[in-house]
């Protein structure tokens, strides 16, 4: 092992000296066209430039903490100094192959310390479970303990609000004097939570550890009550609600806005830019409206993917239950959304928010109260964003 890492190390240009998480890039969102956080490849025949270096460093350092079998193969290769790993030449690279060998399961003639955006080895070290997944060579071989540190099998995380009743950063009409002050209560996962939930599971996908991250998290291991303390620190919050714009880049994602009162409207290409996007393997948080007529949104759920379901052509989860719902881009299901169209035939000075996808129950034998499942059946998507990896 040892002489195959010092093989590795030889080939890598020098690394910056900065050690441990103090090391972390500052996430800067933004709009359009966004931009992998990997501007080339680290490893055996990498370009390994500086800034790669250091994102690799992190996120190799943060396996560490967690993982002590990594951790202990690494100190055997004599790669791990005093607060993390050597800040020497040739380092990083051979610490990605016994990563690829202690907590992938990859063989040794198969781990090559080779990482680049998006491959395998990528997604294992951001610790990411989005849809694809990632299937361990040897599988067979792999601990139980490794597999679960691993933690790549599976869709995002499911999450049910009223599972977490810690306070937000923001308030609401307490008072239902029609104003939101500060005078007024703050607001709690529980009950004004279903946005941070929602871009939450996206996160378990989707995103990548920041600055405001806890230092040994990686994103499978994301719930609402950390996410909550992340989007203070990052002044995610404003006097009545959570900021779309900045906190998907607090979570590591880059955010495009749809619908009113955001930069993009909402176009007759809505359902081809939904389409296009998941078929990328990255999420949507929808914006559905239930109870306000002319609203932008009474209420966030996260699509995670299209169905060959000639009815149901979506699932999402809706964080109110924590459970899978569906979509359909048939207004007709809706009928909610026909009394709107309705009325607005018969009054032509009435206005309302066409919808753009439309809710299908949770099945019954979901844990979802029938209240929730009415709720569900009159879910109007009104905005939406698309949320892809920064």
């Amino acid at each position: 092992m040892v002489e195959s890492t010092k093989r590795l190390a030889t080939s890598l240009d020098p690394e910056p000296s900065c050690v441990g998480f103090d090391a972390c890039i500052v996430q800067v969102i933004t709009l359009g066209k966004w931009k992998p956080p990997l501007k080339s490849s680290i490893g055996y025949g990498g370009q390994n430039l500086e800034a790669d270096v250091k994102e690799v460093r992190m996120l190799l350092e943060r396996h560490m903490l967690g993982n002590h079998m990594f951790r202990f193969a690494l100190e055997e290769a004599e790669l791990v100094g005093a607060n993390g790993l050597h800040p020497g030449a040739g380092v990083v690279g051979p610490a990605a192959f016994i990563f690829q060998r202690k907590v992938m399961g990859y063989t040794e003639d198969f781990a090559d310390g080779f990482v680049k955006y998006n491959n395998k080895t990528w997604k294992a070290l951001a610790g990411q479970v989005g849809t694809d997944g990632i299937t361990p060579v040897a599988a067979d071989s792999v601990s139980a303990a490794v597999g679960d540190a691993l933690g790549n099998v599976g869709a995002f995380m499911m999450f049910c609000q009223g599972d977490f009743t810690d306070k937000l950063n923001h308030h609401y009409d307490s008072d239902k004097d029609g104003e939101t002050t500060r005078q007024d209560a703050k607001a709690t996962i529980a009950s004004h939570g279903c946005c941070l939930c929602t871009l939450t599971m996206a996160a378990t996908g989707i995103g990548r550890p920041t600055k405001h991250w806890p230092k040994n998290l990686v994103a499978k291991d994301l719930t609402p009550h950390i996410a909550n303390k992340i989007v203070k620190d990052g002044n995610g919050y404003f006097l009545k609600g959570l900021s779309t714009f900045s906190v998907p880049g607090l979570f590591g994602m880059s955010v495009e806005r749809y619908g009113p009162g955001y930069e993009n409207e909402i176009g007759e290409n809505a359902i081809s830019l939904i389409d296009g996007h998941l078929a990328q393997g990255f999420p949507i948080a929808a914006h559905v409206d239930y109870k306000r007529v002319g609203s932008d949104g009474d209420h966030w759920i996260l699509i995670t993917n299209k169905t060959n379901d000639c009815y149901r052509k979506y699932d999402a989860i809706d964080p109110a239950s924590g459970t899978k719902m569906g979509l359909t881009p048939n207004s007709a299901a809706n009928t909610r959304d026909l009394d709107l169209f309705l009325k607005k035939m018969d009054d032509p000075k009435f206005t309302y928010q066409p919808g753009v996808l439309y809710g299908i129950a949770s099945p019954p034998s979901a844990k979802c109260s029938e209240k929730q499942r009415n709720k569900q059946d009159n879910y109007r998507m009104v905005r939406f964003l698309l949320l892809s990896p920064a």
